[in-house]
């Protein structure tokens, strides 16, 4: 009886946890300048996340790894001389790095 109750509490915080690793993605900046911003939102018209990189500069050719916030998103790259990247419908929980270029 204690064994199932101990199971049924910490199995959620064992799920949580890997829903949490799963939604990680490694972002890298595939352009000629630093990225000095970065935001996710997870549908179209939702209002952007904070910076994911907290007031850090992704330098060129450089990666990090961020918690967009859901599988399917959208990412707004904010560069170093302000112009700004818009990757739509990006596949963060995929196994693959997602690359910020600053072509359109």
């Amino acid at each position: 009886m204690i064994r199932s109750g101990i199971v049924s509490l910490v199995l959620p915080l064992v799920l949580a946890g890997f829903a949490t690793a799963a939604s990680a993605a490694t972002i890298v900046n595939g352009s000629h300048f630093g990225i000095v911003a970065l935001q996710a939102r997870t549908a179209t018209n939702a209002p952007w996340q904070a910076d994911l990189l907290n007031q850090r500069t992704l330098g060129v050719g450089k990666s990090v790894t961020v918690n967009p916030g859901g599988c399917q998103v959208d990412l707004l790259a904010t560069f170093d001389d302000g112009h700004k990247a818009l990757r739509q419908k990006v596949n963060a929980c995929g196994t693959a790095p997602i690359q910020i270029n600053d072509a359109p």
